[in-house]
């Protein structure tokens, strides 16, 4: 397909600033910014502040629990319309781990702990606004743009800036990795996670075994039904991920007396919200070993985003994505992310516009490199059409 002049001056400068991406890409991922590290928080919002700076955005932060958010905003006055886009400062990963796994490129791979996620999102963002005011062809709309630093354990500080700061958006954009097949993400499923509590009675195993009611034993009857649950056929997937119980004794020949569960259920749609709320409630009547208890508690931190809502924004990428000679294909997945919290409140949302993802949230996590140069021409181009 011939490519337009607009197209082919994006795609030159996209290449021109490759280098400068993979540089920034590398002091980024070398930094140890997991969820809660403030010390790596604040090395990486200086970075990210700079690069905000340069091309002309009006920067605020916000103090959370686990370090700053970044909000910066472009076109804020006489704009007509409102577009927000989205990325993460943190990583899974611990302190000292950015130290062992420093940043290297083979072939046409770049290596680094969250260096799809996020911070590959979070340069794929800024450099495709660089690029679209350089050729002076930015939206005329009010660009909103929220970096917030707790999306690892369900942005539970940065909710409410989404919020506050998404009323009366037209767009969103969110920049979690792509899929190596160059697809957006139109439908997130929902994630809820729960706790299963059981109390039984503590009683010597021997010489008052008929006084005692096992905890562990019951809640081990909880996880097979949690099991039991899960429906691959219709994405409805539960996992049972930490079990603790035991004693106040430390051996095994007292009954123990209490015991518990954590568990996450991941659902493709909002239909099955309510059913699956209900089943999970009726765990708290199927008692195996009478004088136990049973609780659970919990909810659905991730909604599913709902696609007929997105597909409008999907028909405008795939529209720039053809003047890069691109199919874009359109994906579903049961995970979940911040676009969920953005969707859910009636914006306009695609995901999954950075760099190609390999590895991810593993000590190998890397990126394809030229899908970098790739993703910030696409949200270029998006921009463009706008």
């Amino acid at each position: 397909m011939r490519k337009d002049s607009l197209t082919e001056q994006i795609d030159q400068k996209a290449k021109y600033y490759l280098k400068e991406q993979l540089d920034l890409l590398e002091r980024l991922v070398n930094i140890d910014s997991g969820t809660g590290n403030r010390k790596g928080n604040e090395k990486v919002v200086n970075i990210v502040s700079e690069i905000l700076k340069g091309i002309g955005a009006d920067i605020r932060y916000e103090c959370g629990s686990y370090g700053n958010h970044i909000i910066a905003k472009l076109n804020k006055t006489n704009s007509k319309g409102k577009i927000l886009v989205s990325a993460h400062l943190d990583t899974v990963f611990k302190e000292g781990d950015a130290k062992e796994h420093f940043f290297r490129i083979e072939n046409d791979y770049a290596y680094g702990l969250g260096i799809s996620d996020d911070k590959g999102g979070i340069i794929t963002a800024c450099y495709g606004l660089k690029i679209i005011k350089e050729l002076n062809r930015l939206p005329d709309k009010e660009i909103v743009i929220i970096f917030n630093c707790d999306e690892e354990i369900g942005s539970h500080t940065s909710r409410k800036i989404f919020k506050e700061e998404g009323r009366n958006a037209e767009y969103a954009f969110v920049f979690e990795p792509a899929r190596g097949n160059n697809g957006i993400i139109t439908l997130r499923g929902g994630i809820g996670y729960y706790t299963v509590e059981v109390w039984g009675k503590e009683a010597h195993a021997g010489a008052q075994y008929e006084k005692g009611r096992n905890a562990i034993v019951e809640l081990a009857d909880k996880v097979l039904k949690i099991h039991k649950m899960t429906k691959l056929e219709d994405n409805i997937l539960f996992n049972v991920g930490i079990i603790e119980g035991g004693n106040s004794c430390t051996v095994p020949s007292s009954i123990p007396g209490y015991a518990r569960a954590k568990f996450s259920v991941r659902i493709k749609n909002a239909d099955e919200m309510k059913k699956i709320q209900k089943e999970i409630g009726d765990l708290e009547n199927q008692i195996l070993i009478d004088g136990c208890k049973v609780k659970v508690s919990g909810e659905f931190v991730y909604l599913p985003m709902k696609r007929e809502q997105n597909l409008p924004l999907y028909e405008i990428a795939r529209i720039a994505g053809k003047s890069m000679g691109l199919d874009l294909d359109e994906i579903h997945t049961v995970a979940g992310s911040d676009a969920n919290h953005i969707a859910a409140m009636g914006i306009p949302t695609i995901d999954a516009l950075g760099a190609y993802q390999y590895g991810i949230h593993t000590k190998e996590e890397h990126i394809f490199i030229p899908s970098l140069t790739e993703r910030t021409q696409l949200f270029s181009n998006i921009l463009s059409l706008l």
